[in-house]
């Protein structure tokens, strides 16, 4: 399922215009956004970073991956998912579920939530601040919706997300709560 036939989450970051596009993302003043090769979106405006690379390294991504994928937290990520769907309500009764993964980082959680919502019809996005982690989550899991971007700015609309997760993420409860739906 493409970002435009199910949920289309991104607004522009230096703007707040909403995105359109397949392969690049325009916004109606102008402000447009390439797709990278791995298929994630890069909304992250160079005025914003505060460093070259900001967030995890390649490294510390590459170790994450390893220890996750090693199965020590995989009952956590099912149990992130069922209670996603459990306690997630789309705000009309036959709309699909949308999950934003704030904080997504290499993709491990992003991927269980997506498992949960695509058995419902849902859609699942991730953003976080490391190119590398999340150009790792996009070349590895297909199908969510990825973007480099800060959780203190979301490149999303208000009230745009069913349900937000954060795990081991920094907790911005006033961005959160702008871009959940209310309820």
């Amino acid at each position: 399922m493409s970002r435009n036939e199910a949920f289309a989450p991104w607004q522009c970051p230096l703007c707040g215009g909403a995105l359109q596009g397949e392969n690049d993302l325009k916004c109606e003043k102008g402000h447009c956004f390439d797709r990278a090769r791995e298929g994630y979106w890069h909304l992250l405006p160079v005025q914003s970073m505060r460093t070259k690379a900001p967030g995890d390294s390649k490294e510390m991504v590459a170790a994450r991956r390893a220890f996750l994928n090693a199965g020590y937290y995989g009952i956590f990520g099912q149990a992130l998912g069922e209670l996603c769907l459990a306690h997630g309500v789309p705000a009309a009764k036959d709309a699909p579920l949308h999950l934003l993964d704030a904080g997504c980082g290499e993709g491990f959680y992003t991927s269980a939530l997506y498992e949960k919502a695509k058995a419902k019809n849902g859609s699942v996005s991730g953003v976080d601040i490391s190119k590398f982690a999340v150009k790792a989550a996009a070349g590895k899991y297909k199908g969510i919706d990825f973007a480099v971007a800060s959780l203190f700015h979301l490149p999303c609309a208000e009230n745009s997300a069913d349900v937000l997760t954060d795990v081991f993420a920094p907790i911005v409860p006033e961005e959160f709560f702008r871009v959940l739906k209310p309820g």
